[in-house]
């Protein structure tokens, strides 16, 4: 210790006497000091920066680097205590008139202002990562120093980009360890969506979210957004770009419920993602909003009822002063007792003329009822950072002290400064320019109900980035436990209620409709219009109808109505065997109640026997029952649940089964071939009269039922695959009831209308039984009308001779219209 002074004072001495002008100048280290007064927002409109007490922003960052300059060049240790034992011939200075700018947020003035400016010694920049970057690009070209004491952007950070570039604070990289830390610290493991705005440190933002989340096994989803006033926005069209509420909808869509934002540092993006919550309804206490390394002031989050409910309950993440963390903030008690002096040089230095924006003037007694914002210890010791690289640079350096070397020495220190403890990462290779994660602090801010906000957890990096409590975290549900569950619950699609109440109406409707035609056969079995249509095959296509459309009941349930996946399998499996069974049963009946006619009007004295008739269906009847049974044996549909979604997780369930196809086509072939014999049949007894073979009412009844089907079975393909649980089920509900519907219509109600119709007029009273004097004109009046009722009588008559004979014999057509 006893040679080290006079070895500096005689290397100061060979300066002084080899380099007198460069001696002189070197004693004395300029410093520009570039803080936010004002911003231009997308639209070119300026405007104020407010910090947290409502002030203007910069003339707390200016107050703190003119504070930084005085305690430097006082040597005063009550923030710095190697200020103490600091011993070199440097001074800093941050002239009164031409040091302090307003960097403008938002613009290139910064940059075009230390363009045209002199060159300094060194410069401190407290502004957004486009400022920083731009006045860091300027410091490389003309080789000095320049500390950011605000920026995260990974240009800032690393030694390739900018050599000359020395941030107090902490990058990018160790804010998103501390805020992975601090979402498991609130129990936020899985489903974590980030919302960054796009530009150069958002896509930075977006590149490391997703590498933190996927090496610690989180599912997460990221989506970028542009500023709704931005340039871009206007020279594309609405549909080029996305705005926060695009951005938002697929947030939602994915059901994540913890959803990180990053805005650029102006944050002036924040009323448009408030207005794109509230308009998705995503500020109902069921969402966690955590805000990445930026705070709004109170302005921001208080400016209407939207930003209020995005802001209360939300978590704001970043950096602070490790001395305000601890609750032993010499910076503070420093700021507390500045005098009239430091007040008349800021008024001075001011570069914001009055009664424009930005403008502040500050009261004699400024400093003792202010506290200074979160950013302005970071720009005390970037300015402290200059001060003492200076020193180390002139006690290191036998030459002139050069801009590198100045820079260099600033990454060699290693000093206790307001922000707490201050080294930088130059060991680490190919990253020289940063703050070491050990000496970083973070907070997490609880903005509450009332407006105010408080600091509930903090994380030191001596500690790991480890999150400890302060004061309980009060969530948007106004509750301190994070809202649960932190997915929303995938969509399984199930059917509801109300479209099951309406399938199983329906299929009630139909079943009612088939009975009470079946009761209306039997209560007029004797009447010529049944005893005509054969009253047995009536009954089978009535049974027919109720087995198809009991198939709405095996599939109107699924496991939102409580039912076990083998009560699915079964349900599943039931619904061909009805469809199938129940279809070929009534056209099987249809087609031999045809043929029966058509044997009956044949010219020959051949005799039919019941059974031969009915051959045919029997045939396919059985040939659908066995090829049930080999499917409900090989191969049976099981109810499986499919994922349609992989973000969300939404699903559908249906029956399913590996083989379908190959039983599916065999049996519809078989229910064609009733349809088409049917249809066969109809043409073959077109003349019959109406009362016996139903010609056109079954070709109408055909007809509507293939447009239906051609319609049907696309429909039924795509929406087995595709849709809704209870789209779908409507849909098929409305499909299955095409069949036996249009069946029971066209065949019952044209016998219906008839046999009304003939009870109406048999009810009229008989004119030719009145007495009157006008008898042989009442003869001829009453002639035709008898003869032709005999007539029908005698036609009737003779095919329902037929069941009750059990056989056919006919010697000449027994009816034919005309």
């Amino acid at each position: 210790m006893v040679m080290k002074r006079p070895a500096v004072f005689l290397r100061y001495i060979t300066l002084v006497f080899l380099l007198p002008t460069a001696t002189s100048s070197s004693s004395v280290c300029d410093v520009f000091l570039f803080v936010p007064f004002t911003e231009i927002d997308g639209g070119g409109n300026r405007s104020t920066v407010y910090g947290l007490e409502s002030e203007v922003e910069g003339f707390y960052h200016m107050a703190a680097g003119l504070m930084a300059e005085e305690q430097f060049n006082a040597r005063d240790p009550s923030v710095v205590p190697n200020l103490a034992s600091l011993d070199c011939n440097i001074t800093l200075r941050i002239s009164d008139t031409a040091a302090v700018f307003d960097s403008v947020l938002g613009s290139h003035v910064a940059g075009q202002t230390l363009k045209a400016a002199r060159t300094p010694c060194a410069v401190v920049v407290s502004a957004d990562d486009e400022v920083a970057l731009e006045l860091s690009t300027l410091a490389l070209s003309n080789q000095y120093p320049i500390v950011p004491s605000k920026g995260s952007n990974v240009r800032l950070s690393y030694d390739y980009f900018n050599s000359f570039t020395s941030s107090v604070f902490p990058d990018m990289e160790t804010s998103a360890s501390a805020l992975m830390n601090f979402l498991l610290h609130k129990g936020r493991n899985q489903y974590i969506a980030l919302l960054y705005e796009l530009g150069d440190t958002g896509n930075q933002r977006q590149e490391i979210f997703d590498i933190s989340t996927s090496s610690l096994g989180i599912e997460s989803f990221s989506t970028g957004y542009v500023n709704a006033i931005d340039p871009v926005v206007e020279m594309n069209s609405v549909d080029e770009v996305q705005l926060p509420l695009d951005a938002l909808k697929l947030i939602k869509e994915t059901g994540y419920r913890t959803i990180v934002v990053a805005m650029n540092q102006q944050a002036d993006t924040f009323q448009q993602i408030a207005d794109a919550v509230d308009h998705l309804g995503l500020n109902n206490g069921n969402y966690f909003f955590v805000f990445w390394d930026v705070f709004v002031p109170p302005e921001k989050w208080n400016a209407n009822i939207n930003a209020s409910k995005l802001s209360v309950g939300s978590g704001w993440m970043r950096a602070v002063s490790q001395q305000g963390s601890e609750g032993n903030w010499t910076f503070l008690d420093s700021w507390r007792s500045q005098g009239e002096d430091l007040v008349n040089r800021l008024n001075k230095a001011n570069p914001i003329e009055e009664n424009e924006a930005g403008y502040m003037f500050a009261e004699l007694d400024f400093f003792n009822v202010t506290a200074p914002d979160l950013d302005a210890a970071f720009v005390y010791d970037a300015v402290m950072s200059m001060g003492l690289g200076a020193c180390n640079a002139s006690f290191n350096q036998s030459g002139p002290v050069t801009g590198e070397s100045r820079r260099n020495a600033i990454l060699g220190l290693n000093f206790e400064g307001a922000t707490g403890h201050v080294a930088f990462d130059s060991n680490a290779e190919g990253k020289r320019n940063t703050r070491q994660v050990e000496t970083s602090t973070f907070a997490a801010l609880n903005i509450l109900e009332n407006g105010e906000w408080v600091v509930t957890d903090f994380a030191l990096g001596r500690r790991n980035l480890t999150w400890e409590v302060l004061a309980p975290f009060i969530y948007a549900d106004g509750r301190d436990t994070p809202p649960l569950p932190l997915k929303n619950p995938p969509n399984r699609n199930y059917i509801d209620q109300g479209a099951r109440a309406y399938g199983l109406a329906m299929m009630s409707f139909v079943i009612v409709f088939a009975v009470s035609c079946m009761v209306w056969v039997f209560v007029n079995r004797k009447h010529r219009i049944v005893t005509s249509s054969q009253a047995q095959f009536l009954y089978l296509i009535c049974i027919g109808s109720i087995i198809s459309i009991s198939a709405i009941f095996a599939l109107s349930f699924d496991e939102g109505a409580g039912w076990s996946e083998q009560m699915l399998d079964r349900s599943c499996m039931a619904v061909p065997w009805l469809l199938y069974v129940g279809h070929i049963l009534t056209f099987s009946a249809l087609f031999t109640k045809l043929w029966r006619v058509h044997k009956v009007l044949q010219f020959t004295r051949r005799r039919f026997e019941l059974k031969q008739l009915v051959k045919p269906m029997i045939t396919l009847i059985a040939l659908t029952l066995i090829l049930m049974a080999l499917w409900t044996a090989i191969s049976p549909l099981r109810w499986v649940r499919t994922t349609v979604n992989e973000v969300t997780g939404d699903s559908v369930g249906k029956c399913d089964s590996p083989y379908m196809g190959a039983f599916v086509i065999p049996l519809t072939v078989i229910a064609t071939v009733p349809m088409i014999g049917t249809a066969f049949m109809a043409f073959k007894t077109r003349d019959v009269d109406e009362a016996f073979a139903e010609s056109w009412w079954i070709f109408l009844m055909i007809l509507c039922q293939l447009e239906a089907m051609l319609v049907a079975a696309p429909v039924a393909i795509i929406l087995r695959e595709q849709a809704t649980g209870s789209t779908r089920y409507i849909v098929f509900v409305l499909l299955l009831m095409i069949v036996p519907l249009s069946t029971l219509s066209f065949m019952f109600m044209p016998k219906v209308i008839t046999w009304y119709r003939l009870n109406s007029s048999d009810r009229q009273p008989d004119r030719g039984n009145e007495p009157h004097s006008g008898d042989n004109k009442d003869r001829s009046t009453k002639r035709p009308v008898q003869e032709n009722r005999e007539r029908q009588h005698a036609d009737s008559t003779a095919v329902h001779s037929i069941p009750a004979q059990n056989s056919t014999e006919e010697s000449k057509p027994i009816a034919s219209k005309g």
